[in-house]
C-alpha cells in the first residue's frame, strides 16, 4: 500500500470515528448497545470468562506500551518508537475527552463478568464515561502496527499466514471480550478500534516516509 493511500485510510478511519462519536452523543444507539451485549453474553459460556479476562490484562496501558517499546527496540526503529509514543499519547487524549465529555455510561454491574487477574495503576483511573474503549484503541493500534511491519517484511510462506491469522484471532478476541465481559458497549469498542487503527496507519505511513528520506540522503 502506498503512503498516500495509508494517509487516506487513516483520515477516513478518523472521520468515521468522529461520525460514530457524534451518533453516540445523540444517545440513539442505547438500545442497540444493550441488545448486542445481551446477545453476546447469552452466547458466551461463563467458563470462558477467565480466559477472556486475560485480554483485559494484555489491553492495559502498561502492557501495550511495554510491548510497543520492546517491538520498536527489537526491529531497531527508534524514530518509529518516538513517533508511536507521541501518537499513542494523542489517542489517549481523545479517549479521555470522549469519556469525560461524551458521558456515555458504562454497562451496569449486572453485566460485569471480568475476573481480576492483576491490577495495574491505570486500573484505578476513573473516568465519567465509557466511550471510547481504551483497551480496544490500544490493542488495535499495536496489532495494526505489527501487521503492517509483517506485511512489508521478508517473512513469507506458511509462517507469514500463521502470523496474520494469529493477529486476526487476537484482535477479534480482544474486541469480543470487551463486550462479553460487560466492560464496554459495542459502540465503545467500535469507536476505540477506529481511533486505534487511524493512529497506527498514520504512524506507519509517516515512518515509511521518513525512512525513504534517510535512505536517499
Amino acid at each position: 500500500m502506498r503512503k498516500k493511500y495509508m494517509y487516506l485510510a487513516s483520515g477516513l478511519l478518523f472521520v468515521s470515528f468522529i461520525i460514530v462519536t457524534l451518533i453516540v452523543r445523540t444517545d440513539s444507539l442505547r438500545s442497540f448497545d444493550f441488545n448486542t451485549t445481551v446477545r453476546i453474553q447469552n452466547h458466551t459460556p461463563r467458563m470462558l470468562d477467565p480466559f477472556l479476562s486475560y485480554f483485559s490484562f494484555f489491553g492495559s496501558f502498561e502492557v501495550t506500551i511495554t510491548i510497543l517499546i520492546l517491538f520498536a527496540l527489537l526491529i531497531r526503529k527508534y524514530f518509529f518508537l518516538s513517533l508511536s509514543i507521541v501518537l499513542f499519547g494523542i489517542s489517549h487524549l481523545f479517549e479521555l475527552v470522549g469519556k469525560n465529555f461524551l458521558l456515555q455510561p458504562a454497562p451496569p454491574f449486572l453485566f460485569h463478568r471480568t475476573y481480576s487477574l492483576f491490577l495495574f495503576p491505570s486500573s484505578y483511573v476513573q473516568t465519567n464515561g465509557s466511550y471510547p474503549s481504551g483497551h480496544s484503541m490500544r490493542s488495535i493500534f499495536l496489532l495494526v502496527i505489527i501487521f503492517l511491519f509483517l506485511w512489508y517484511s521478508k517473512i513469507q510462506g506458511l509462517k507469514r499466514k500463521v502470523l496474520f491469522i494469529l493477529i486476526g484471532v487476537v484482535a477479534f478476541l480482544m474486541l469480543y471480550s470487551r463486550v462479553s465481559l460487560g466492560e464496554h458497549w459495542i459502540t465503545d469498542v467500535i469507536g476505540g478500534s477506529l481511533l486505534g487503527a487511524s493512529s497506527a496507519l498514520f504512524v506507519f505511513a509517516y515512518h515509511r516516509k521518513n525512512n525513504r528520506k534517510i535512505t536517499h540522503a
